[in-house]
């Protein structure tokens, strides 16, 4: 039977409860604003800087096919395979993005032969539990990571020659969709199609092509953490707000029990003086 003494409690808990949600969902807005401008502003920064980069790399392609090429700089060795990368978090309080990246990470590794990267433990674990293939984890803090944790992953992941890096992509606050973006090569496709565009290069293309191997796959890899990162508080405080307007409907809906409790209560001790009432004029 339900009593006044448990809709009270009730009533206290779901309070308490709202103002954690509260809190957890302040931090991470303040987070996500925090990052959003430095994070939009480097997207549109890079995404210029890698398509020069992806032309570079064509027309290197295509003057070394023809043999135009008479400087000796080779490019970074390469290993020939594809690292694919799934960068998640470490805990499971963000969202939908985290489900929906993993969804379509599997998807794809379905298609091809690659070594598989998981970044998170909410990744590790839900991968654990879906496949039985080999993956190196890296284990990455959901925000605060250091210098040296990008380096220990740009070292792991340097020498391949495709590196496809799965992650949610901020569009808007109510806007986040899972995308997987190659930050270290080009297929033969793209090679004929950007090799189109005539360049001149100075002082050589080698030297272009080696500034840009030294430079942009660092600022490319850190870019798409931050974006994973960027994505997941957006995705973390759309969840948060809607945990809060759940738990506004359950207060309503307490508080309205307990009201008609209290109505009961009230019905029920004037019913009992009534009765009294009645056998004592009796």
């Amino acid at each position: 039977m339900i009593t006044a003494k448990n809709i009270n409690e009730e009533y206290v808990r779901l309070n308490l409860l709202s103002n954690l949600v509260e809190t957890f969902q302040e931090i991470a807005t303040t987070r996500m604003q925090r990052i959003r401008d430095d994070v939009l502003k480097n997207r549109v920064l890079l995404n210029g800087i890698e398509d020069i980069y992806h032309h570079v790399l064509a027309s290197y392609k295509l003057s070394k096919s023809q043999k135009k090429s008479k400087n000796p700089y080779v490019p970074q060795q390469k290993n020939g395979k594809t690292a694919t990368v799934l960068i998640s978090a470490n805990s499971n309080l963000y969202g939908s993005i985290l489900p929906k990246t993993y969804q379509l990470f599997i998807k794809d590794i379905v298609k091809q032969d690659s070594d598989l990267y998981i970044v998170g433990s909410v990744g590790k674990a839900l991968f654990e539990n879906t496949y039985n293939k080999p993956f190196t984890y890296i284990e990455l803090s959901d925000s605060g990571y250091s210098t040296d944790e990008i380096k220990i992953i740009r070292d792991r992941l340097v020498s391949y020659a495709h590196v496809i890096i799965y992650h949610g992509l901020f569009r808007s606050i109510i806007s986040q969709d899972p995308i997987a973006v190659d930050i270290a090569g080009i297929s033969d496709q793209q090679t004929t199609e950007l090799a189109l565009i005539k360049w001149i290069f100075e002082p050589s293309i080698e030297a272009v092509l080696k500034y840009f191997e030294d430079q942009i796959f660092s600022s490319l890899l850190l870019q798409n953490i931050r974006e994973a990162e960027l994505a997941k508080l957006a995705s973390r405080t759309i969840s948060l707000e809607d945990a809060r307007n759940n738990i506004k409907d359950a207060i309503k809906k307490t508080t309205l029990r307990k009201i008609i409790l209290e109505h009961q209560e009230r019905n029920r001790k004037q019913m009992n003086n009534l009765i009294g009432l009645y056998y004592r004029e009796g």
